[in-house]
């Protein structure tokens, strides 16, 4: 994974916008996905507490990408 772009914005307010391009490649390979990452943070409530709203786009720039995930223990394939 290389981080091709990160750009972060906050305002007077404390809150904050973090927008990220993130670049999914084999090592010394071509990409062959990206992702926009954006993270909203919300200005502290009074008690110090804050929300984070996060979303994601993906969009596949190789020939194919496969997402997939490590089987867990117990299910076929997992130890």
């Amino acid at each position: 994974t290389t981080i091709k772009k990160v750009d972060i914005q906050p305002r007077d307010n404390f809150s904050v916008r973090i927008e990220c391009r993130l670049s999914y490649h084999p090592p010394e390979e071509p990409e062959i996905l990206a992702e926009t990452r954006i993270i909203e943070i919300s200005p502290p409530g009074p008690d110090g507490s804050y929300t984070l709203d996060w979303s994601a786009t993906f969009t596949a720039t190789g020939k194919e990408a496969v997402l997939g995930r490590t089987p867990i223990p117990g299910e076929s394939a997992g130890e």
